[in-house]
């Protein structure tokens, strides 16, 4: 795999902004975010301040960069997939 795809997959937080609740029942101040690299974005909505909704939307970044890299084939969730392996053989 090259350095060009390694870029290309990598994701960013791009964007944090304020938004108005998705429905008239959401109470609080809501936030949307992106996050993005060359070939997708992913874009969502969550309560709570500004630097709460920031670390959690930086925790996901965090997660899809780990399952992209090239030099941790089984990815963050291999872990789960184990058990629930290990368990549907018991």
């Amino acid at each position: 795999m090259s350095d060009e795809t390694v870029d290309q997959r990598t994701f960013k937080l791009v964007t944090i902004e304020k938004s108005t609740p998705p429905n008239e029942k959401a109470k609080g101040t809501w936030y949307r975010y992106v996050i993005r690299n060359e070939l997708t974005s992913i874009q969502g909505y969550a309560r709570g301040s500004r630097v709460t909704v920031a670390n959690n939307a930086n925790r996901y970044v965090k997660a899809l960069n780990a399952k992209n890299d090239p030099s941790r084939s089984a990815g963050p969730w291999a872990t789960q997939r184990r058990k629930a392996a290990a368990a549907a053989n018991k």
